[in-house]
Parts: structure tokens; sequence; C-alpha cells
């Protein structure tokens, strides 16, 4: 019941970095259906174990009241074992498949992070030099405003601090 979740949050994990770390995107379609089946399977796992617990059954015993619900939350296990065969097969298809075509840097064309700016899996030696953010130059509100006379004029197009960009 507990394993599953993070199985399938580490599924997902893999398929948003495997560009970054393989330079191979996993297929979408069987993403999704191996979400699917994580997800369905640990909800069938679970609720069976937990109606079972809730009408009394011990935990881990075949009781004659039970055998149904240990029966679907068996069946769910399978449902979910299925979907760790499916992200396993994914990612040996992906390696084996050879190298796919030149990937962009960031792949997914929306990411602002650091590591969506060297190449598709990064070489070995990314950086000439570590990088860092651009220095900037603080904001000094005390010019601009009149004390206690509300923002000066030509203020209102300035964004708030701390606002995204």
């Amino acid at each position: 019941g507990f394993f599953l979740p993070p199985v399938l949050l580490a599924s997902a994990g893999l398929w948003h970095w495997a560009p970054k770390l393989w330079g191979r995107r996993l297929g979408t379609a069987s993403g999704w259906i191996a979400a699917l089946l994580l997800t369905g399977g640990s909800a069938l796992q679970a609720g069976a174990g937990f109606i079972a617990g809730y009408q009394g059954a011990a935990n881990r015993t075949i009781e004659a009241g039970s055998v149904a619900l240990n029966r679907v939350g068996g069946f769910g296990a399978l449902v979910a074992l299925l979907g760790i065969g499916l992200v396993v097969f994914e990612i040996t298809r992906a390696m084996a498949s050879g190298p796919e075509r030149a990937l962009a840097d960031d792949p997914w064309g929306e990411s602002e992070g650091l590591e969506w700016t060297v190449a598709s899996p990064p070489p070995r030696r990314n950086f000439d030099s570590p990088p860092g953010a651009e220095p900037v130059a603080p904001v000094d509100d005390s010019a601009d405003v009149d004390a206690g006379a509300g923002p000066a004029e030509g203020d209102s197009d300035r964004e708030p601090v701390g606002a995204a960009t």
C-alpha cells in the first residue's frame, strides 16, 4: 500500500528528467498508461486493505469474511506490478533505441532553471566556470516617494517587489 505512491512519483520524475539524463524522451502514451496502472493498482490494493481492516480483519491474515477483499487487493497489486513493468520496459526501450535526434537544451520549452541551459544530456564538464546569478542593484524606494504622499508619478508601470517575471 505505502510502496506504490513513491514508485509513481519516481516514475513521473524519470519521465520528466529522462531527456536531461539520457538525451532521450520516454513515450508519452506509455507514461500515461503506467501512471494509470500504478494509481489504479495502488488504490485497489490500499482500498481493499482499508475496508478489510474497517470490517475488523486482522492485518495480513486470511479470514472467511475478507477473502473477496484479499483477492481485490491482490488484483490491485498485480495491476501495479504491470505498471512497474511498463516503466522498466519503457526505460529499457528508450536506452536501447540508439541516440535520438538532437534534443533542445530545454526539451519542454518553458523551463527557467540553470540545468536546462546546457545540452541534453549534459557534457562531462558543462561549464567552464561556475555559473552565478547576475547581481541586481537594490531598489531605493525612498527617493521615489514623498514622505506619506503615496507613490510618485510614473511608479504605476513598475512591478511590485517580489513579483514574478
